[in-house]
C-alpha cells in the first residue's frame, strides 16, 4: 500500500469521524456549557456565550462545506494535494479549537465560578483534541496551544481567586495533564496510522486472492473442457485401432497386430493422463461426483490387489494383503476408494523391484485405514510433502527412469479427504515407503462436495 492512499484513507477517516460523527457532540456540548455557565455565572456573561455560540455555527458550517468538496477529491488526488488538504485540516482544527476554546479566557474574569468554568472548558477542548485530532503523530502540536494558553489563564485566576497557596499544584497538574494529552494523541494516531494500513493490507490480499481464485478457476474450467475434448477422438482412436489389430490377427498380420499394439498401449497411456488431468480439475473445482453407498472395504481391496497383480509380479514383487475383520462395511463411493488404491499399489509395484508389497486394512474409531507398503527405492525426507503437488515426482530421476505425470498421488490426497480422510507417507531413501490411507466409516452428506449425491 503506497503513501497516497494510506494518507487518502487516513483523511477520509478524520473527516467522517470530525464531522459526521462528532459534529452534534460537540455543538451540543457547547449549547449545554453555555447555558450551565450562565445559570451559575450571571447574566452578564449571556452576550459572551451568544456570541460564541454563532461563531461555533457559522465556523462548523464553512467547515463542513469545505470538508464535503475535499471529500470528493481524495480517491483522485496526488500526493501532493493530499499534502494541502491535510495542511488545511491542521489549520481548520486549530482554528476550530481556538473558537470552542475562547469563552475560558473571558469567563476567567467572572469571579471563582467563572475560572471553574474556564476550567472546564480549556480540559474539555484538549480532551477533544486527544480523541479527534489524530491525523498524524505531529497534528496535536498544531490543536493543543489555544486550550494549553486557555487552561493556563484559568488556572492561574482560579489559584489567584480562589486557591492562591496551591498555585503550584495547579500549575504541576496543568502541565502533567498537557503532556498527557499529547502523549496519547500521538500514541492514537500511531495506532490509526497502523490500523488502516493492516486493513488496507488485508483488502488488497483479498482482492488479490479473487484474482488468483478467479484466474485458477478458469485454469480449472479449460482443463476440464480441453480433457473432455481430448477424450472424445482418442477413445475413437483407440476403438479402431481395436478393429484393426483384430483384423490383423485374424488375417495373420503379425508385425501389423505389433504395430497397433504399440498404438493402442500409447493411447491408453495418453488417456490415463488425460484422465488424471481431468480428476485434478474436477477436484479443484469441487465438481468431482460421490455415490455414497455401504460395502465391503475388503472386497474393494482385494479387487484393486488383483487389478494391479499382473504389474506387481512384472517387476519380481511379492504382494502380501492383511485385512483386519474389523474394516468390514462402511458408508462411503467404493469407486473413488479404488481409484485412490490402484494410485498407491501403481506406484508401489512401479518404484519397487525383486521386493515385497504389502497391503493391510484396519479400522478405528470409525476411520478406515489402508496401508500400503514397499520394499521400493524409497523417498528423501524433503520432499515427502512435495510429492503429493500436481506434476511433482520424488526427483528428476525417478521421472526419467520410471516415468509418469505426478498426479496419481495429488489425486488420491484430495479424494481421500472428500472422503473424509488423507493420504500420508512415510519413507526412507533405500528403506522402501508406506503410504496411509484413510477414510471416515460412515460419509455423511455434509462432508461430500456440492455436486456428490448419495446412492
Amino acid at each position: 500500500m503506497d503513501e497516497r492512499e494510506i494518507k487518502a484513507q487516513l483523511l477520509r477517516y478524520f473527516f467522517e469521524r470530525t464531522h459526521r460523527g462528532h459534529l452534534g457532540m460537540r455543538v451540543s456540548g457547547a449549547s449545554m456549557f453555555a447555558v450551565t455557565c450562565l445559570l451559575v455565572v450571571g447574566t452578564a456573561s449571556g452576550p459572551w456565550l451568544i456570541a460564541w455560540l454563532a461563531a461555533i455555527a457559522l465556523a462548523e458550517f464553512h467547515i463542513l462545506q469545505r470538508v464535503k468538496s475535499f471529500e470528493t477529491e481524495l480517491d483522485r488526488s496526488d500526493l501532493h494535494r493530499l499534502d494541502q488538504i491535510s495542511a488545511w485540516s491542521y489549520a481548520y482544527a486549530s482554528g476550530l479549537s481556538a473558537i470552542y476554546v475562547a469563552p475560558a479566557f473571558g469567563l476567567s474574569l467572572f469571579g471563582l465560578a467563572g475560572a471553574t468554568f474556564s476550567v472546564i472548558l480549556a480540559v474539555a477542548v484538549m480532551i477533544n483534541a486527544l480523541s479527534q485530532h489524530v491525523l498524524t503523530r505531529s497534528m496535536i502540536f498544531f490543536t493543543i496551544p489555544a486550550p494549553f494558553l486557555a487552561l493556563a489563564v484559568s488556572a492561574y485566576h482560579l489559584a489567584v481567586g480562589g486557591f492562591p497557596d496551591h498555585t503550584v499544584i495547579f500549575v504541576t497538574l496543568m502541565f502533567v495533564f498537557t503532556l498527557q494529552v499529547i502523549s496519547l494523541a500521538m500514541v492514537t494516531a500511531g495506532s490509526y496510522r497502523s490500523l488502516f494500513v493492516a486493513r488496507a493490507e488485508a483488502v488488497r490480499e483479498a482482492r488479490a486472492r479473487e484474482v488468483a481464485d478467479a484466474a485458477n478457476q478458469a485454469k480449472t474450467d479449460f482443463l476440464a473442457n480441453m480433457s473432455h475434448e481430448l477424450r472424445t477422438p482418442l477413445n475413437a482412436i483407440i476403438g479402431y485401432s481395436e478393429i484393426i489389430r483384430e483384423n490383423a490377427v485374424d488375417d495373420d498380420r503379425r508385425a501389423d497386430a505389433e504395430d497397433v499394439d504399440r498404438v493402442l498401449r500409447a493411447s491408453r497411456h495418453l488417456l490415463e493422463l488425460i484422465n488424471d488431468v481431468l480428476d485434478v480439475a474436477k477436484a479443484e473445482s469441487g465438481a468431482i461426483d460421490m455415490n455414497l453407498t455401504a460395502f465391503d472395504v475388503g472386497r474393494v481391496v482385494a479387487d484393486a490387489v488383483d487389478t494391479l497383480r499382473p504389474a506387481i509380479q512384472a517387476n519380481n514383487n511379492r504382494i502380501i494383503v492383511s485385512l483386519d475383520e474389523g474394516a468390514g462395511i462402511v458408508r462411503s463411493d467404493p469407486k473413488r476408494l479404488s481409484q485412490c488404491l490402484l494410485n498407491l499399489l501403481s506406484n508401489a509395484a512401479k518404484y519397487t523391484r525383486d521386493g515385497v508389497i504389502e497391503v493391510s486394512a484396519s479400522r478405528t474409531d470409525g476411520i478406515v485405514s489402508v496401508a500400503v507398503r514397499d520394499s521400493g527405492i524409497g523417498i528423501a525426507a524433503d520432499r515427502l510433502e512435495a510429492i503429493f503437488d500436481p506434476f511433482v515426482q520424488a526427483s528428476p530421476d525417478v521421472t526419467v527412469k520410471h516415468g509418469g505425470a505426478g498426479l496419481g498421488l495429488t489425486i488420491s490426497r484430495r479424494l481421500a479427504r472428500l472422503l473424509g480422510g488423507d493420504v500420508t507417507v512415510t519413507s526412507a531413501p533405500g528403506q522402501g515407503s508406506t503410504f496411509t490411507l484413510t477414510i471416515s466409516a460412515s460419509l455423511s452428506a455434509a462432508r461430500k462436495t456440492p455436486s456428490a449425491r448419495a446412492a
